[in-house]
């Protein structure tokens, strides 16, 4: 009599414990398949933030730029030691000093940004037009920052930015300040950063509040970027 496992003719059927016969996983991974943490894309992250930022006396603008303060910049390879790719940034930005009140702690608080949340930004792109911890003059393109010029309406040559965001609306001095948190994914698509390049993060400022006189620039932003890795994760030099 043909019992109910055997109607399939010509078709092994398990009988019993179903993992009597399963592969070991184990044994398997040591002949040469990788764990799954081993194929799994690399990933690393780098930051940068601002506090207060010392504005110079004599800052002088061209028309048609922005002051742009660098206050994050990874250079590829000699920081990564190898190839990068930017597969998402990550921001946490307090509002403008519009009102000047500073924090009680920065000597001579200036005046900048707009309670609107226009007048400043923070950008992350590569080969920023500027310098490393020094106040640049660049034509930055970002909506609102300027009252005339590149502000108010597109051209045809825009950097092409990573990340853009305007501030938050309100006041640094506000009771509850705004704080506006971005989370901004990529993969798994990247932006390259190719060797010999650096990944800058910026903050961009109404060209006039800078060079209306010396003093401290009070406000906060942390900024985080995913790295996408190509060779075996490393930590960054310096």
């Amino acid at each position: 009599m043909r019992t109910p496992e055997h109607r399939m003719t010509g078709v092994p059927q398990r009988v019993g414990d179903p993992l009597k016969n399963a592969p070991d996983a184990p044994r398997e991974r040591s002949a040469g398949r990788p764990a799954l943490i081993d194929i799994l894309p690399t990933f690393d992250v780098v930051a940068g933030y601002f506090n207060h930022v010392t504005v110079p006396a004599g800052f002088t603008a061209p028309a048609g730029t922005s002051a742009l303060y660098i206050f994050q910049s990874l250079r590829v390879p000699r920081d990564t030691g190898q190839p990068v790719g930017l597969a998402g940034v990550q921001a946490e930005i307090l509002p403008t000093d519009s009102a000047g009140a500073g924090d009680g702690v920065a000597s001579n608080p200036i005046v900048w940004g707009a309670t609107t949340g226009y007048g400043a930004a923070i950008i992350v792109g590569v080969d920023l037009p500027g310098t490393f911890q020094t106040w640049s003059a660049a034509p930055i393109h970002v909506p609102g920052v300027e009252t005339s010029g590149d502000s108010l309406l597109g051209a045809r040559n825009i950097p092409r930015y990573a990340f853009v965001s305007t501030m938050p609306t309100g006041k640094l001095n506000d009771t509850t300040p705004n704080k506006l948190t971005i989370i901004r994914s990529y993969a798994p698509y990247i932006i390259r950063v190719p060797d010999g390049s650096r990944l800058d993060f910026g903050l961009v400022v109404r060209a006039s509040q800078i060079a209306a006189g010396a003093g401290t620039l009070v406000g906060g932003a942390w900024v985080q970027a995913m790295l996408a890795l190509t060779q075996a994760p490393q930590s960054f030099g310096t």
